[in-house]
């Protein structure tokens, strides 16, 4: 779909971003704890 396209119904695009911004930032929190962890242990 292009930008800008109507976005079906029953998934809001500001919802479905938000969404996805909060899976991204979890992940990287996770990546970032495990190096962590791995530098501490070497």
């Amino acid at each position: 779909s292009a930008p800008g396209a109507p976005t079906p119904a029953g998934k809001p695009e500001a919802s479905y971003l938000a969404s996805e911004s909060e899976r991204a930032t979890a992940t990287a929190q996770r990546w970032a704890s495990e190096f962590r962890s791995q530098t501490r242990r070497a």
